[in-house]
């Protein structure tokens, strides 16, 4: 015999390989994949209907397809069928589209879709009738049929459903179009290719997606023009549902048919390689009628560019290999007005989350996986291969000109930019996607056009255009002054900017240097211009404060409305800007010689910018400029009379006030400024100016009685009227009679302490004092003055606040009696308004009753004697105290109460208690535990009131677990020890200790006590206290239904107590529980909750003894009635189930007959018995198997345990022929002709009818009939020594001797059924040669699947990881990876195959340490089942990953355990040797001595511990390279290649072992000619730290570099399934680590090299694509396939919870100090970054749920980690005029006030609902001011500095802002003023340094504002508004400058 048997891989049934496609293409798609057959046939119209009718079944060409004859779904198109199109759909895998570049479909599996509804498609075209039927069901092994039309004529219902449809009519020899028929499935069945019932309903929502993509769907098909839907109803009518239809205008549609008919011409001529691209761009428009929505009808216009052809010739090699023309399309919606979401499309489009990120569609022979739902992109996992390398070809090369001629055909018909704009690429929108590559090569094209729209209305190039600025801020004269000097200019929005600066082009843009230069060309253009426009013009240039070039534009505006040119500084006498300080009204006559518009504006300081600069004549007006001016327009005389007509009072009065605020006046001595009275004429004059000293002035008539008052405080008032003359000069030094002045005063005096005011006296100077402006000096001085009323009775009736620092403001509502108040205690009184308001300014407290009492009251009580009435005072009002306090405040008071001994216990008050000392009266347990004793309040506080109020404040309601314990020892002393007879009142004292243990929580239970000074557990002591005497009643009569002839052990017990032990059970009342064990337990009559019993916890193990012992008593006994026993036997088993794993270990005490079968009253052994029946084997088997009654089901677990089968084993039905071997007739008690129905039903259920056999070698001993003609009994005996005929030749001519040693199975048995058994056939038995006879038929090219199979897996490293994944879930710990370059010269003579001699050339060799099991054997040879479903955590789930190893070898073998196994699909090397092509492949027992003495193991011997003749203790892979093309594939590796691999694993090194559940390590080597062993070139190893789900995995490579990683892990059930997910986030180096920010890759446990975004890794057991190539996801039509509802699963539930895990151990290391510079949030994903949207955003949106709810959020003010609810986040825009900025300062002075402020960064906040907890600016400033003191310096002024610049920006707005900061800062003092910058002043307190006055006092007076915020110009502003002094000198300040 040979030394190998056959082996290989094999094809699944039809069915199955169609299941797969089913899985692949969603229902949705079945509309598309219809009508892209049609086009492919060149058909213009489609049409559907949704045909309800059940027609006729009489006259059918098959009589079987009567069941076919109801509701279908009927598909017309006006195409004929041709030869190809009858070959191309009877091919599963083969297309014959596929060499047809005209031809959409190329995978030969789309149309299949249609299984999804139908179970047996028809199609009608031409002279033929086709049926397909994978069941082969209909026309036996057959998959379908085929029936000439005009010979089955007569057949008329067969042609009923097409009868009268376009055109065809029963009984027409042949049909001009083509009909497809699918009838709907109606009945669920399995082993189908699918089991998804369908009606028309369901047709109706499939029908959906096609209406939603009505509009897209004709844009680039080739043919079809018409789309339309009818539904025929059940009696026949039709009715129009919907139709799609584009209408081609004048020559658009001749042009589309030429520019196909030039592409097949230049196809012919010229093939693939088509250098000169051919073109057509045409429009349409396409038009939607929906007849059942109407209002869901349109009509859209569209502009659509395709484009065939490139000059590129690696477009010609990769379009040859593929066989797919360069085509490429683009289409443009011209009717909307927004742009459209661009979709992709490969004639029809694609789902909708395969997106092109472009304004348009696009339409291209992409490279597509065969599902037809993903583009195939290059990357590191598909180098060298071609069909992703096509897509990125026409991304670069073929869709930039075509999207170019779009775009240029659509300007052509449009006279506006915007819609243009519209078309063009977002640049942000491709910059992370494939299409990126699609930017540069068109944005090239496009620019050098004319594609830019200018303001004339015209197009024009970029080089000739100026463009206004991105943000759109240029003034409308700006714009018209340049289009008057010839500019053409152009506005352009944000996206065509991005494409500018992504392509780089210099444009030329507007800006205030270009109009300058403009404008000095020639000023006749603008001269003309209106002044405010001439102002906007002027403003515009001096923006950007560029000031040389303004030299010769007539543009200065002088206060005459004139404009003169600005000139030199040197060329003309000055021109003076006038200011704030230096208005033109002060100077008369000189307007031209001065500027003056409005102040603070852009223009106006832009002006002063200029003067500054000293650059033209334009300076800035000063005090001497003034002078001058006045100089050269004042009469010259020493004397005028006014009015004049140079001077006249009116303008006196305004430079007098001016005057006023100035330094000095020097500058205007002999000048007429001067006011005068001439007695002579009696006429006011004006003479020369003289200056005097300053007086003191006083506005108001005081009252007397204030006079008197501040004569006291030795303050002098000074009247207006009492001034005989008074110099108008010197009004504004004096200090007016106002609250702030008087104050001043006071202070000034410094003799106001200790003057003592009557009550009136007070009254009046708090009536003139309380509207004040605050300031400290102001405050301070307040404060010391007597003034102000007090309640309570003091030694004075007025007091200072300083005097009393601790007194407080009389509480609102205050409800308690002042008499009642301890003594001492100061309350200022409340009642007048002037005082409260005082009181308030100067930070008097006024607390709550609450806190009054608390914080002042309580304190006092022990020093003030009796308390007890206000006490009860509190008591009785304590609800009017409570209202007005916060929950803290509350607990405060009570807290306060519960401190303080206030309560008698008797009738004298000696001795008071505190109330958490004492019990509550009213609750009658307590009274009976502690009768007698003081422990009870009494009066006065025994009321049902105070008693309420008392509980709160701690009064007991119960006792305490110590307590418990006392009374318990106390029943104890008076009970004794064992079963005793107790008085009522004892047993009633156990009765209450029990109600007391009821009331317990679980916690309470475990409360630690102190017993003899020991720190016990309270259920501890109550236990040893049960254990040690008796205390517990017990319960003398049973529960209802406890049978009477039972025995109940505590029978007769009345009024007894027992101790606690193993024969005592306290148990919720528990009928159950009574019935499973009442006969050998004590019960305790009590009603304790389960948690209160579990202080005297059932011993498992003691109580499965009672109900094994009361179990034994029943069956002994058997005294019951059968409903009695069920009732018990139920009890024991509910029992028992509870205490399954003791009951398993006291098993042997169980009866042996345990089970009671109610039905049968009989109990019977587990061995008997099983849960269910066997669901393949229904027959009833009684008396030799039971199945378990459904009253015993839910005790099933119990009763698997004791070893009952789940289901009936086939070791218990085989067990039944050896009871049939062993018995008897009379024995078994069944006949003979049972007794063989029996054995033949036995048999016949193992070898599955011969379809679905069972495995016999784990049976047991199998007995099978032999043939005997001793008896008619079944004479069974052991399989082993039985044969069967398998050649009645053989039979006939065996010799005598021969037959006696072998026996023949019963002639019963057939042939078929005896293989399925095992038994040996008797050729072989007889050593006949195994080639004697041959088996032959037709089968189906293997090839062919596996060369489809690795169109969708790439080659390269993809190989490594497939492998890599099968030694995964192989258990394998170590994988080696060696390049054997060796040539292993052998003689072909010398193999055990010779035709394997090619195959001992150069290898890739893969080894792992685990060795292959039965099942991994079975797996590897399949194609299509998926081998590993329903293992959740192995990785691999296709079964057909393996097969990727076909890119580098045709001849793949392996090496585990005792075997060789080799593969040749193209039986290339072993075709001589396979008897069976259908399994092309050999197994080898190479331990034998014929494979030891060959050369076959020669390339294996020596590497990775392999030996010959030894078993392989692992597995060995050898892949020879290809050296030839094949059937295959035509790759041919190398070294180059196998470099590329080992490059690859290098690159990925980290990522390969992360996610690995058991492999550890991997080795890459390298063994050339002349080595015996192999040098290892690379090393990668894994050791993780793992902490429950944490891991910390260390994955280092040599050489390469080690890399720490955090994983976390979770694990769930979801689905019903296992699912887990890990989360992995780069850690860097360690000691500490910083962790890293990655670009986050998908990882099925290997990582699938998809994109995903996020900062992290993430791997879980996704359904991913059978290339394992990406996801499953949902679009429109899929939603509801299982394997996007478990992605959708996963994202929702586990990934969120592993990655949240991950998160919350990043912060545990961050306080252990194990990281270093982490920020918080730097691993947090955002929905921004996604590459891809679906279905991610459901885990970003789930796992922020998560965080919302932890404490994950760091303050670095507070250093600790906050819940969101604890922190506060700074508002955007804060104290900033840039809305998404926060000053750094803000932040500094957050942390100064301590506030937990959280930075997150703002991107963020999308995904976090920040708002309740946002710190606005108004919230920041509030207590910034309130701690101003507090903060530093530097930080403080800057945020002071931002604040005014901030109200300066508001002063021309009326906004909340503008109110809040004015609020402030004029408020508080906000100016720093001493050089260090450290005091500060109200704005109104402080000298303007650039006022006259100002020289008069030094900087070290502290009346300046610091340099930083004088020299600031919006700082200087809002000093100004706010009140600055500049005009007139404070009194104080001069008095200090004349004193100094």
């Amino acid at each position: 015999m040979a030394a190998g048997s056959t082996f290989g891989q094999r094809q699944p049934p039809l069915y199955v390989s169609i299941q797969k496609i089913l899985d692949k293409y969603p229902d949705g798609q079945i509309f598309k994949e219809i009508i892209q057959n049609a086009d492919d046939a060149g058909a213009t119209a489609v049409h559907f209907y949704l045909d309800s009718r059940q027609h006729g079944t009489d006259s059918l060409v098959e009589p079987k397809l009567a069941t076919f004859q109801g509701p279908a779904l009927l598909a017309y198109n006006d195409a004929v069928f041709t030869d190809a199109d009858w070959q191309s759909i009877q091919d599963l895998q083969q297309s014959v589209k596929t060499e047809d570049p005209f031809k959409v479909g190329k995978f030969g599996i789309g149309f299949n879709s249609v299984y999804h509804i139908t179970d047996l498609p028809t199609i009608m075209s031409g002279s033929k009738l086709a049926y397909l039927e994978p069941h082969e069901e209909i026309w036996k092994k057959e998959t379908g049929q085929w029936y000439d039309i005009q010979q089955q004529a007569d057949k008329l219902d067969t042609f009923a459903p097409f009868n009268k449809r376009n055109g065809y009519f029963t009984g027409s020899s042949c049909f001009q179009g083509t009909f497809f028929r699918f009838p709907l499935r109606s009945v669920s069945r399995e082993k189908r290719v699918s089991s998804q019932v369908y009606t028309i309903d369901k047709l109706r929502e499939i029908l959906t997606a096609l209406r939603e993509e009505a509009r897209a769907i004709l844009l680039f098909l080739r043919s079809v023009t018409v789309v339309e839907v009818h539904e025929i109803s059940d009696g026949g009518d039709c009715t129009e549902l919907l139709r799609v239809s584009s209408v081609f205008e004048g020559s658009q549609l001749q042009l589309r048919s030429e520019f196909h008919q030039q592409l097949r011409a230049a196809f012919e001529r010229f093939s693939y390689n088509i250098v000169h691209p051919i073109e057509c761009t045409v429009q349409f428009k396409v038009k939607v009628e929906d007849f059942i929505d109407p209002v869901n009808s349109s009509e859209s216009k569209w502009l659509v560019a395709s484009r065939v052809g490139s000059p590129s010739s690696e477009v010609h090699r990769i379009a040859k290999a593929l066989m797919a023309l360069p085509w490429v399309g683009v289409a443009l919606e011209t009717t909307e007005s927004t742009a459209i979401g661009g979709r992709v499309f490969c004639v029809l489009p694609m789902p909708s989350e395969v997106s092109c990120h472009l304004p348009v569609h696009v339409n291209a022979t992409f490279s597509l996986n065969d599902e037809r739902r993903e583009l195939k992109w290059p990357g590191i996992e598909r180098k060298n291969d071609p069909s992703a390398d096509w897509n990125g070809l026409i991304i670069q090369h073929l869709l930039p000109p075509c999207y170019a001629a779009l775009l240029l055909g659509h300007a052509k018909q449009l006279l506006t930019g915007d819609a243009f704009y519209r078309a063009w690429p977002e640049v942000e929108n491709l910059r992370f996607t494939p299409w990126k590559g699609l930017l540069g090569p068109l944005l090239v094209q496009i620019l050098t056009e004319p594609v830019f729209w200018s303001h004339n209305r015209s197009w024009v190039p970029y080089n000739n255009a100026l463009f206004m600025p991105r943000d759109g801020q240029v003034p409308r004269v700006v714009i018209t002054a340049l289009s008057d000097y010839g500019e053409r200019i152009v506005t352009i929005p944000p996206n065509i900017w991005d494409a500018i600066d992504f392509c780089g082009p210099l444009v030329k843009n507007i800006n205030p240097h270009v109009v300058r230069i403009k404008l000095q060309q020639n000023d006749l253009v603008y001269i003309n211009y209106a002044p405010n426009q001439k102002l906007d013009l002027l403003q515009y240039c001096l923006s950007d404060g560029a000031f040389r070039d303004i030299i010769g534009i007539r543009l200065l505006p002088l206060a005459n409305n004139s404009f003169t040119v600005f000139n030199k500084r040197s060329v003309l006498v000055p021109v003076y800007l006038c200011s704030p300080g230096y208005p033109s009204c002060i100077i008369p006559g000189c307007k031209n010689r001065l500027v003056d518009i409005a102040y603070g504006g852009e223009l106006y300081e832009s002006l002063v910018g200029l003067a500054k600069k000293k650059v033209t004549q334009l300076a800035m007006l000063d005090t001497c400029g003034v002078a001058a001016l006045l100089k050269g327009s004042l009469p010259p005389a020493s004397v005028v009379t006014l009015p004049h007509d140079a001077v006249s009072i009116q303008w006196l009065e305004l430079f007098l006030e001016w005057a006023a605020g100035q330094l000095t006046l020097q500058p205007f001595s002999g000048l007429l400024v001067v006011p005068g009275y001439d007695s002579v004429t009696e006429k006011t004059c004006a003479v020369r100016l003289s200056l005097d000293c300053p007086a003191v002035f006083s506005e108001y008539s005081i009252r007397a009685d204030l006079v008197n008052v501040l004569g006291k405080l030795s303050v002098k008032c000074c009247e207006k009227s009492r001034f005989l003359f008074l110099p108008a000069l010197s009004v504004s030094l004096m200090n007016h009679f106002t609250p702030d002045g008087v104050l001043d005063a006071i202070h000034s005096g410094n003799r106001y302490r200790n003057v003592v005011l009557s009550a009136q006296e007070a009254a009046s100077l708090r009536s003139l004092l309380y509207s004040y402006s605050e300031n400290p000096q102001r405050v301070s001085t307040l404060k010391d003055l007597a003034i102000f009323t007090t309640l309570s009775n003091c030694d004075k009736p007025l007091y200072s606040v300083s005097e009393a620092p601790s007194a407080t403001i009389e509480p609102d509502n205050f409800p308690l009696s002042p008499r009642n108040l301890p003594a001492g205690l100061i309350l200022f009184s409340r009642s007048e308004h002037q005082q409260l308001v005082l009181l308030r300014s100067l930070s008097v407290p006024q607390s709550t009753s609450l806190d009054f009492l608390v914080d002042s009251v309580f304190p006092l009580i022990s020093y003030s004697g009796n308390c007890i009435d206000l006490m009860k005072e509190v008591l009785d009002n304590i609800h009017s105290i409570l209202s007005d306090g916060k929950a803290q405040q509350i607990h405060k008071l009570i807290y306060g109460i519960k401190t303080l001994s206030f309560l008698p216990v008797a009738e004298n008050n000696s001795v008071l208690h505190k109330p958490t000392t004492l019990y509550d009266p009213s609750a009658p347990l307590l009274r009976m535990l502690f009768k007698g004793q003081l422990v009870f309040p009494v009066q006065p506080f025994s009321s049902d009131k105070c008693l309420s109020v008392l509980k709160w404040c701690g009064l007991k309601t119960a006792v305490s677990q110590q307590e418990l314990i006392g009374v318990v020892v106390e029943i104890i002393a008076s009970a004794g020890k064992g079963i005793r007879s107790v008085d009522e009142e004892t047993y009633t004292r156990a009765q209450a200790v029990l109600e007391f243990i009821a009331k317990l929580s679980k916690t309470e239970l475990s409360q630690v006590v102190t017993v003899y000074s020991k720190r016990m557990i309270f259920s501890n002591v109550m236990v040893g206290l049960s254990g040690l005497k008796s205390w517990l009643p017990v319960k003398w009569a049973p529960m209802e239904g406890y049978p009477d002839r039972l025995f109940w052990k505590g029978r007769g017990q009345f009024q007894r107590l027992v101790s606690y032990g193993e024969s005592t059970i306290l148990y919720p009342n528990n009928a159950l529980l009574e019935l499973a064990c009442g006969s050998q337990v004590y019960f305790v009559n009590h009603s304790l909750p389960l948690d209160a019993c579990q202080l005297f916890p059932l011993d498992p193990d003691s109580l499965v003894k009672h109900v094994i012992a009361h179990l034994s008593m029943v069956v002994s006994s058997f005294e019951l009635s059968p409903q009695e026993l069920k009732a018990v036997t139920h009890a024991v088993y509910h029992t028992l189930n509870g205490h399954a794993q003791k009951t398993i270990h006291h098993r042997a005490s169980l009866p042996t007959e345990c089970i009671y079968i109610s039905r049968l009253n009989v109990f019977v052994s587990p061995s008997v018995v099983a849960v269910q029946q066997n669901t393949s084997f229904r027959q009833n088997l009684e008396p030799f198997i039971y199945t378990l009654p459904d009253d015993l089901y839910p005790f099933a677990s119990l009763f698997k345990a004791l070893g009952v089968e789940e289901r009936v084993s086939k070791q218990q039905i085989v067990r039944i022929l050896g009871n049939i071997k062993e018995g008897t007739r009379g024995t078994l008690g069944i006949g003979i002709k049972e007794a063989w129905e029996l054995v033949m039903t036995i048999l016949n259920w193992l070898t599955g009818n011969g379809e679905h056999p069972v495995d016999v070698l784990d049976c047991g001993s199998l007995y099978v009939p032999v043939e005997d003609d001793s008896s008619d009994w079944p004479i069974l005996v052991e399989s082993e020594g039985v044969v069967y005929t398998d050649n009645e030749f053989l039979r006939r001519y065996i010799g005598v001797s021969e037959a006696e040693s072998y026996k023949l199975v019963n002639k019963r048995i057939p042939p078929q059924m005896a293989r399925l058994l095992r038994l040996k056939p008797l050729s072989e038995f007889l050593d006949i040669a195994e080639d004697a006879f041959e088996d032959v038929g037709q089968h189906e090219p293997l090839t062919v699947r596996l060369k489809n199979i690795l169109k969708d897996y790439k080659e390269g490293l993809t190989i490594i990881k497939e492998l890599l994944q099968n030694a995964d879930d192989a258990g394998a710990t170590e994988v080696n990876i060696c390049y054997d370059a060796r040539n292993h010269r052998v003689n072909p003579g010398s193999l055990l195959f010779p035709g394997m001699a090619s195959c001992h050339g150069p290898a890739l060799v893969v080894h792992n340490n685990a060795m292959f099991t039965q099942e991994d054997f079975k797996n590897i040879t399949k194609l299509a089942g998926a081998t590993k479903e329903g293992k959740a955590l192995k990785i691999g789930k296709f079964g057909v990953g393996f097969c990727s190893v076909y890119h580098m070898t045709d001849v793949p073998s392996f090496i585990s355990n005792n075997f060789l196994y080799i593969f040749d699909p193209t039986l290339a090397c072993l075709k001589d040797d396979i008897k069976n092509q259908a399994q092309p492949g050999k197994k080898v027992t190479h331990s034998t001595s014929i494979v030891l003495n060959s050369q076959q193991l020669a390339p294996y011997q020596g590497l990775f511990g392999f030996q010959k003749g030894c078993q392989y203790e692992g597995t060995m892979f050898r892949f020879p390279f290809r050296t030839t093309p094949s059937d295959l594939s035509s790759n041919m590796y190398n070294s180059h290649t196998v470099k590329q691999i080992f490059e690859g694993i290098q690159n990925k090194s980290s990522e390969l072992l992360l996610f690995l559940q058991s492999v550890k390590c991997i080795k890459v080597h390298e063994i050339n000619d002349g080595q015996h062993s192999p040098e290892m070139q690379m090393e990668i190893t894994k050791t993780a730290q793992v902490s429950g789900p944490i891991a910390v995995v260390n994955v280092s490579c040599s050489p390469g570099d080690t890399r720490y990683w955090l994983v976390a892990t979770h694990t769930d059930t979801i689905l019903g399934q296992v699912a887990t997910a890990s989360v992995s986030c780069l850690l860097g180096v360690p000691s500490p680590y910083t962790p890293q920010s990655i670009e986050g890759e998908v990882f099925c446990f290997l990582p699938l090299s998809v994109k995903t975004g996020l900062p992290a890794h993430i791997s879980s057991n996704f359904a991913v694509t059978n290339n394992r190539t990406g996801l499953w996801t949902s679009d429109d039509h899929s939603i509801n396939i299982l394997e996007v509802r478990w992605n959708e699963s996963l994202m929702k539930t586990v990934i969120p919870k592993a990655y949240f895990g991950m998160l919350v151990s990043l912060k545990q290391m961050s306080l252990s100090s194990q990281l270093k510079e982490y920020l918080f949030y730097k691993l947090w994903p955002l929905g921004e970054s996604l590459t891809i949207h679906n279905p991610w955003k459901l885990m970003i949106d789930a796992l922020y749920q998560q965080i919302q709810q932890s404490d994950l959020f760091f303050s670095t003010c507070a250093n600790e980690w906050l819940a969101l609810s604890k922190g506060r986040f700074l508002s955007p825009g804060i104290l900033s005029t840039n809305p998404l900025t926060i000053p750094e300062c803000v932040r500094a002075v957050t942390a100064n006030l301590n506030m937990p402020i959280i930075d997150l960064s703002l991107e963020y906040h999308v995904h976090i609902n920040t708002t309740p907890f946002m710190i606005t600016e108004d919230k920041f400033l509030r207590p910034f001011f309130e701690k101003i003191d507090c903060i530093e310096f530097n930080e403080r002024n800057e945020v002071l500095c931002l604040a005014l610049q901030c109200y300066a920006t508001e002063l021309d707005q009326n906004t909340e802002r503008k109110v809040y900061l004015h609020s402030f800062l004029t408020a508080n003092a906000c100016i720093p003023c001493t050089p260090d910058g450290s005091r500060l002043r109200k704005c109104c307190e402080v000298i303007n340094p650039k006022a006259q006055f100002a020289r008069l006092f030094d900087e070290e007076e502290g009346l300046f504002p610091i340099k930083e915020f004088h020299e600031k110009p919006l700082v200087s502003k809002a000093m100004e508004i706010l009140g600055i002094v500049s005009s007139h000198i404070p009194w104080n300040a001069e008095r200090k400058s004349t004193n100094r």
